[in-house]
């Protein structure tokens, strides 16, 4: 063979072998990321918000997360990639669980001042997640820090309408709705009345107030006696709008929970829980939606505290739905902890080490460092 043709035989050759070795490469990948982000089919897939059935869909996943194995190739991250940027609808769902909208209304010697407020207040150990909120919100508004609690607020009109263009784009799906549309109906007087208030500038202002969950003052009550309040907007067919609001929600209002005794002959027992106050049927209907979500769980009731519990306590599905689940959508704040050591507890029973007093002594031991425990 000529010396030409033979280094173009050689030439082609090598082509094609990083052209078989890229093509491997690129499936190889592709077919990794399929199965990273699938949500498995969920039982009731008419609780599924269309971004959330599109993501089940382009996955080609078919099969029901009940029948869905533990992945032992799930590598657990040691702590929160604080390099991967808070995804909104995280946002929406931690907002839903600790959130609040309000509207303050000041009485100066010659008029009254309206002050709308959207913060989120929190105990002193989720500063870090506040400071996540803060950045993704372009570091508007202030976080103050008194005592054991910090609180995340926005108070100017300017930045309360980036708070207003989140929700907008991602719907809150709690009661909290209801009180984001009055807030909203305020700025917006705000925004369009001429300034100062006029009196009935200031009524209307007061008749929206009044509706939203909080309320008013006293003071403002005293001074409008005869407002009649707006009609409560309606808040109705909850959906799980994406995975990442699960993770946000229960961020705020999840708990994980360990169940053991002193002697290596009582049973050991988990439980995951989602807790959601001021019970009424609306709210019930909020979680209601995880129950459908996650094929799994029932709710319990405590009329006296007004208190309506998601909880999940049998082991199959916590070790199966619920930790591959958070693995993948991660819990953010103190509870990443609670979840990651929870999870290691998990591990024990799973290999059942919980039977020998070495492995029952580790739950203990890693019972007693979660939840209010912690440092």
């Amino acid at each position: 063979m000529p010396f030409f043709n033979k280094r173009n035989f050689i030439y082609k050759s090598i082509r094609s072998f990083y052209f078989i070795k890229t093509y491997s490469t690129i499936f190889i990948n592709n077919y990794t990321t399929r199965r990273s982000f699938s949500l498995r089919g969920y039982s009731s897939r008419s609780m599924l918000a269309p971004e959330s059935r599109k993501l089940e869909k382009n996955v080609g996943a078919s099969s029901s997360l009940a029948s869905s194995p533990r992945p032992n190739e799930v590598s657990r991250p040691l702590e929160n990639n604080k390099n991967k940027p808070i995804h909104p609808w995280f946002i929406t769902g931690f907002t839903d669980a600790e959130g609040s909208f309000m509207v303050h209304l000041e009485k100066n010697p010659d008029k009254w001042r309206v002050r709308p407020r959207f913060q989120i207040k929190l105990d002193i150990r989720y500063l870090s997640l506040l400071k996540e909120i803060k950045a993704y919100f372009n570091h508007i508004g202030s976080i103050n820090i008194s005592n054991n609690e910090c609180v995340y607020k926005v108070r100017s009109l300017n930045e309360v309408a980036i708070i207003i263009s989140h929700f907008d784009k991602y719907s809150l799906m709690s009661q909290k709705r209801a009180d984001f549309e009055l807030f909203k109906r305020i700025v917006n007087k705000l925004n369009n009345q001429e300034q100062p208030l006029t009196y009935q500038g200031l009524q209307e202002i007061v008749s929206i107030g009044v509706s939203m969950n909080l309320g008013l003052s006293s003071l403002v009550r005293d001074n409008f006696s005869n407002i009649i309040p707006v009609a409560r907007p309606l808040v109705k067919d909850a959906v799980v709008p994406h995975a990442e609001w699960i993770a946000g929600f229960v961020s705020g209002k999840g708990s994980f929970s360990i169940y053991a005794s002193q002697s290596v002959d009582k049973p050991v027992s988990l439980s995951f829980r989602v807790f959601h106050y001021e019970l009424g049927a609306k709210d019930e209907e909020l979680l209601k939606i995880l129950v459908y979500f996650f094929n799994c769980g029932n709710l319990n009731y405590d009329e006296d505290k007004k208190v309506v519990i998601f909880v999940i306590r049998k082991f199959e599905d916590i070790n199966q739905k619920i930790i591959p689940f958070f693995d993948k959508r991660e819990i953010k704040g103190v509870k990443y902890k609670d979840f990651k050591d929870w999870s290691e507890a998990a591990k024990i029973i799973e290999s059942k080490n919980h039977l020998t007093q070495e492995g029952h002594n580790e739950i203990r031991r890693i019972r007693k460092n979660m939840n209010s425990n912690r440092l």
